[in-house]
């Protein structure tokens, strides 16, 4: 899904990074990650925040899964033709 999203946009695709799942779990109620998942979330975002400031761009729009976005709040941000890191 994102793969798809990231290429209508014309946006560029950051490269996964390993994930150790070990020690980690996650369900409906709760999740535990391990340091390892931690890390790696760190690196992700670090790795995004570097290509935003490898750009001209004004804005950087980061965002977790445990944010709830207003309705169509990633419509407005795409109708301004911003240049989008996925």
């Amino acid at each position: 899904m994102l793969r798809a999203f990231c290429q209508e946009c014309n946006g560029e695709l950051l490269s996964p990074l390993p994930l150790n799942r070990s020690g980690s779990y996650k369900s409906e109620d709760t999740h535990h990650w391990n340091p390892s998942t931690v890390d790696r979330v760190i690196a992700i975002k670090n790795l995004a925040i570097n290509v935003f400031l490898q750009t001209d761009a004004e804005y950087l729009f980061l965002l977790d899964s445990d944010v709830i976005l207003q309705p169509f709040t990633l419509e407005v941000h795409l109708e301004s033709n911003a240049f989008v890191v996925c």
